[in-house]
């Protein structure tokens, strides 16, 4: 991510020490750091298209990505279902839940499950949710 600073702001009714002035006169106003831009979420695979130095590319590449491609494909759906049942489940457990506390809920109902990360990514798409065998609305999943 990148991130910048911003002034911070005035909290009326809050008196300044003599050593916060002494600090604000040798090096300025205060300030916050905030995010300003963010590059990639955890969540995300990272870029894996960089080639490994002297190693070339051919044909052999461009077969397996395609081979990856199709099972990706196949996956896709293999994940839909599973994150429909996952989610099912949470709500039988807890009856509501809310779309923030979804990765946390799914991490332990799917401990030793490969599929976990790809589950806990498509959780997040609102389309995803919307679409569901259950009720999604303001961020609150239930029956």
């Amino acid at each position: 991510c990148h991130v910048m600073r911003v002034p911070a702001p005035e909290r009326k009714g809050v008196t300044k020490s003599a050593k916060q002035k002494e600090r604000e006169e040798k090096f300025g106003p205060p300030t916050l750091l905030v995010v300003s831009d963010i590059n990639t979420l955890p969540w995300e695979k990272k870029d894996t298209k960089k080639k490994a130095p002297g190693k070339p590319s051919g044909t052999a590449g461009k077969k397996k990505a395609t081979k990856k491609t199709n099972e990706d494909e196949a996956d896709s759906g293999d994940v839909e279902t599973k994150a429909t049942e996952v989610i099912l489940d949470l709500i039988e457990e807890y009856g509501t839940l809310k779309k923030k506390d979804l990765p946390t809920k799914i991490f332990q109902a799917m401990k030793n499950d490969p599929a976990r990360n790809a589950v806990v990514k498509i959780v997040f798409d609102d389309e995803f949710l919307g679409n569901g065998p259950w009720e999604y609305e303001d961020g609150v999943i239930s029956e």
